[in-house]
């Protein structure tokens, strides 16, 4: 009886070792599990593909260096600018919410105001067409919250009769989640302000 009752606990004993050997092995395999997932998760976030002319698939990797992130910046911008303030009658609606897009409620404030004062009506009525013809982008050193003054000078034609303007205007950014096609660098123009906006004569365009 009572070897039967040794026989009995080594057994049990035996399973219990066995069981926790297994629970401690399955608990390494899924901390492995999850960390080679995060790891590549995270190397993912970092790469693009591309395809090659023979088929094959290579990876991309973007780097978050100053130089690149200016140029994003810079990109945004301008993109904006030529949306906002490029305008003619068969593309302005489709140019305008674009534009939103890229910027927040200040944006949309601007252009409601715009909208009251009748600027997009007299496009309509008179058939104008507002063209972007230079942009000047003057950027902070702050990387983080970049802020920006931009000269952009635009002509404003009836017909033969062609007026030109310098608009300075002033404006923070900030990251947000990348959204293609509706926001692709994932910026967002805040506090947007038109300082000045002044009729030029054609010479200084020239210049």
């Amino acid at each position: 009886m009572k070897n039967t009752l040794f026989k009995i606990y080594d057994t049990l004993a035996l399973h219990r070792l066995v069981t926790l050997t297994a629970l401690i092995i399955s608990g390494l395999i899924s901390g492995l599990s999850l960390w080679f997932h995060f790891k590549t998760q995270q190397e993912l976030r970092h790469k693009s593909y591309v395809i090659d002319p023979a088929g094959g698939v290579l990876p991309i990797r973007w780097s978050a260096s100053s130089d690149q992130m200016e140029v994003e910046v810079r990109a945004h911008i301008q993109t904006f600018i030529e949306l906002f303030y490029g305008l003619e009658p068969a593309s302005m609606q489709k140019n305008l919410s674009k534009a939103l897009w890229l910027a927040d409620r200040s944006v949309d404030e601007l252009y409601q105001q715009k909208k009251s004062d009748g600027v997009y009506n007299r496009i309509l009525q008179y058939a104008l067409i507002h063209q972007v013809k230079s942009v000047s982008i003057e950027l902070s050193e702050d990387q983080r919250n970049p802020t920006f003054i931009t000269e952009v000078i635009f002509q404003v034609a009836r017909g033969t009769s062609v007026d030109h303007y310098r608009l300075v205007a002033t404006g923070e950014l900030r990251s947000i989640e990348r959204n293609f096609p509706n926001n692709p660098h994932g910026l967002l123009i805040t506090n947007y302000y038109e300082q000045s906006l002044k009729k030029i004569p054609y010479e200084i365009v020239q210049e």
